[in-house]
């Protein structure tokens, strides 16, 4: 008898469905959610550099995401010449003209349900067509795998365009000027979508069952460090630059300087760290290379400073026995997660085919790229309203609590927000950009990072920003190359 039911349960487990979930409970404040389906009970590590972790999710296909040299045929809209990571000829810094590192997604079809209010209750995905279930967005059929660069785009100074390659630091720029970049890579190059966010992100929620990435892997921009001049509070201390955070800083790290003039932070410089000491066993004092402090001082009243960019390759390097990672050990570590580096931290990545039109009365509607329209990015008259409008609360220290679903299907856009830091969150919106977005304006959507010290800082993590604010502090914004594939 024993037999039977030990034959028979192992017969169901191999006739039905190949489906992985994880539940959330819309009335838990909790951000971690429960596995389900046959993801009950798996493990999902990340590592620290080259250690062996176990993940469970790396003998499930649609995880499995390798690494390939490719270059970029535009004018049949393809991938050609792909050489993947182990094989004779891959490197992670190609240099022959268009050549790319990329990763390869294999398709899926997912459900999703959302509560009244906008919370996921519940994320399944599955290797197969299953009916009720709808194929992820970045995918064209259901047979066919696509290529997606590993890394944020950068521009290489051997000829000045954008790739996607190791060793290069991450391009900044203001929204409207990101199209003559991409036009200058090729006719077909674009930025990241909201089909390929939101299919990764329903990857990401299974995987690791939270709603809380960086609790996961934190990501290089988790903090804005706050400064404060040193010889101001003590005399006998040299000139230096006083933060209450410890271990954050070490000597070599390289950071970017923020001043506060009055009108809000702006970028002072960049700089080395040159010596870092306890001071007063409440904080650290840091001495940065080149820095004339006594005239940084006199220009403003208020400091701060985030972690420069890393470079382009630091986690897929040192990440080598695992699907996921950090670099290191280090608060700002780069992270990797199944190919596709710093997929939050570092770098804000702006969308192409989302925006956001906040009207006189305070009221937001979320548009779409028109499918039919020749765009130059971010012009608003290209985009169409989609979904229904909503009350855009600006606030400090806003966090987002329910998410709708786009009309197309392959956008979370968020809906209800509240001004409590609490644990359970899908996104924060950086209090950074809220003077420019209050009313009547036409945003930018990007996502995954923060450079405000934040517990929302992760790959869901959105930020609204006007697309055609001068001011130098809105232009400090990334995006990851891709292509628009025939």
């Amino acid at each position: 008898m024993i037999k039977r039911i030990r034959q028979a349960a192992l017969l169901e487990a191999m006739t039905s469905p190949r489906i992985w979930s994880v539940k959330f409970d819309p009335d838990s404040d909790s951000p971690v959610g429960t596995r389900a389906g046959l993801a009950r009970g798996m493990v999902a590590e990340v590592a620290v550099g080259s250690e062996q972790v176990r993940n469970d999710f790396d003998e499930i296909s649609i995880f499995q995401r390798s690494l390939f040299n490719a270059t970029w045929d535009d004018k049949n809209g393809r991938w050609v010449d792909l050489v993947e990571r182990g094989e004779e000829g891959f490197t992670l810094s190609p240099t022959e003209a268009g050549r790319e590192v990329v990763y390869r997604s294999t398709p899926f079809w997912y459900q999703l349900e959302i509560s009244d209010t906008g919370r996921i209750c519940r994320v399944s995905v599955s290797d197969e067509e299953i009916n009720g279930y709808t194929l992820a967005p970045m995918f064209r059929d259901g047979s066919k795998p696509v290529y997606r660069p590993a890394f944020e785009a950068a521009i290489d100074d051997t000829d000045g365009l954008l790739h996607s390659r190791a060793g290069l630091t991450p391009t900044e720029a203001a929204p409207h000027d990101w199209y003559s970049l991409m036009e200058s890579r090729a006719n077909r190059a674009r930025s990241e979508n909201g089909a390929e966010w939101f299919s990764d992100y329903l990857l990401l929620l299974v995987e690791f069952a939270t709603f809380n990435l960086q609790s996961v892997m934190q990501g290089v921009c988790g903090e804005r460090v706050s400064l404060f001049n040193a010889h101001d509070m003590d005399e006998m201390c040299p000139i230096g630059l006083y933060t209450e955070y410890t271990n954050v800083y070490t000597k070599g790290d390289e950071i970017i300087l923020l001043a506060d003039d009055g009108t809000g932070y702006g970028h002072y410089g960049k700089y080395t760290v040159t010596a870092v000491f306890p001071y007063e066993d409440v904080g650290d004092l840091i001495m940065l290379g080149g820095l004339d402090l006594e005239t940084f001082f006199l220009q403003s009243d208020e400091w701060a400073a985030i972690p420069a960019r890393a470079k382009t390759g630091v986690a897929i390097s040192a990440v080598t026995n695992a699907s996921s990672g950090r670099a290191s050990a280090h608060p700002m570590s780069p992270i990797v997660w199944r190919g596709k580096e710093n997929p939050w931290g570092n770098m804000a990545t702006i969308l192409w085919d989302y925006t956001l039109k906040i009207n006189k009365l305070g009221y937001a509607q979320l548009l779409h790229l028109n499918p039919d329209s020749i765009s130059n990015l971010f012009r608003e008259s290209d985009y169409l309203p989609c979904g229904e409008e909503y009350p855009f609360f600006m606030a400090e220290d806003s966090f987002v609590m329910g998410m709708a679903k786009s009309p197309e299907g392959d956008f979370l856009y968020p809906v209800l927000f509240e001004n409590t830091a609490i644990e359970r969150y899908f996104a924060t919106r950086s209090s950074q950009y809220r003077s420019s977005v209050n009313k009547d304006t036409f945003c930018v959507i990007a996502v995954g990072s923060d450079t405000s010290k934040s517990v929302g800082t992760n790959f869901a993590t959105t930020e609204f920003v006007s697309a055609t604010a001068p001011d130098s502090r809105w232009k400090h914004l990334g995006s990851r190359l891709a292509f628009k594939e025939k």
